[in-house]
């Protein structure tokens, strides 16, 4: 009974030291309650009254391994929060796996702000002004708090002329204003630009009869953020039980009456892609792809279609 008791105990511990190597893979979600708000209305209303900008960490806090990193050599040292907190107000939107704590109005507010921002990757730190135009950005950089520190600080200077024009920008009305919106925009890099889609809506809004030319500029890319939105938001459940058929059939009705021509390329693009996820007919997929990029060959999305129909090998010999 001794030995068999002994061998039990070898056997507990083992599972036990099992248990935990398993659980060290997994980091504990950081406490972002001390120095980084997670409200980001409230956030806002920082800024805008201690006249600071906002710096915005997309993190999966307890699974990706580069967002631990960083914060771990960066976002949670003492020297770093002490110096960085004198020109911004620090904002965590969190993704993490353990998401106990979180409210459903705060994972609703991180899935909104991920999909407003275009956020397709992590971690990546968005520089903001206080009305949360995002302005620049920056992700894991080897180096600490001081290397961190430096880039960040020269990345808000290269912000002063975007957010110079825009302040500029509240004192004027009508077309002159839209011009003055536009000056800014123009001062970011197309990345940076592409995410501001408010400004962009507010130069169509002032703009309205197309005669300062700015319209015309902007509105194909409002109208793909649109349709990008509103198709993945109507495909999502699908996708995520394989139900191929049902979002294919979507699609077509959109296709068939679209809103507008975004819509109509964004759809047929999903159209080709989801083909080449669900049945893999390469002729259906390249078709769909070939008439999203003769809709529209300058939009937007028009590279896109173009690079991912590169990707897809055309039928031989009649094959699918």
């Amino acid at each position: 009974m001794a030995a068999q008791g002994g061998e039990l105990r070898r056997h507990t511990i083992m599972r036990i030291a099992f248990a935990i190597a398993i659980l060290a893979t997994l980091a504990p979600a950081q406490n972002w309650k001390s120095d980084w708000m997670t409200d980001f209305a409230a956030a806002q209303a920082r800024a805008k009254a201690e006249k600071k900008d906002l710096l915005v960490n997309f993190t999966g806090s307890d699974w990706h391994v580069m967002s631990i990193k960083l914060y771990a050599e960066v976002l949670s040292k003492p020297r770093f929060l002490a110096a960085v907190q004198k020109d911004f107000v620090l904002v965590a939107i969190d993704f993490p796996k353990v998401q106990v704590g979180m409210s459903k109005e705060l994972l609703a507010q991180n899935d909104h702000l991920m999909g407003h921002y275009s956020v397709a990757q992590l971690p990546i730190v968005l520089l903001l002004d206080a009305a949360g135009h995002p302005y620049q950005w920056i992700s894991y950089e080897k180096g600490g708090p001081r290397h961190y520190l430096e880039a960040l600080e020269k990345r808000r200077r290269h912000g002063f002329g975007f957010k110079t024009a825009l302040a500029l920008a509240m004192r004027k009305n009508g077309t002159e204003r839209a011009r003055t919106i536009d000056d800014a925009l123009v001062s970011l890099t197309e990345e940076m630009r592409s995410k501001n889609h408010d400004l962009m809506r507010e130069i169509i809004k002032l703009d309205a009869d197309g005669k300062a030319g700015l319209k015309r500029k902007y509105l194909a890319t409002v109208q793909l953020k649109d349709a990008s939105v509103y198709l993945e938001g109507m495909l999502a459940k699908h996708m995520e039980k394989g139900e191929g058929a049902q979002a294919l059939a979507k699609l077509e009705a959109v296709i068939a009456q679209p809103k507008d021509p975004m819509h109509h390329q964004m759809a047929l693009y999903l159209k080709g892609m989801i083909i080449m996820d669900t049945t893999r007919n390469v002729g259906d997929a390249l078709a769909a792809l070939d008439m999203a990029t003769t809709l529209a060959p300058r939009s937007p999305l028009a590279a896109k279609i173009r690079e991912a129909r590169n990707n897809i090998k055309p039928p031989t010999g009649g094959g699918k």
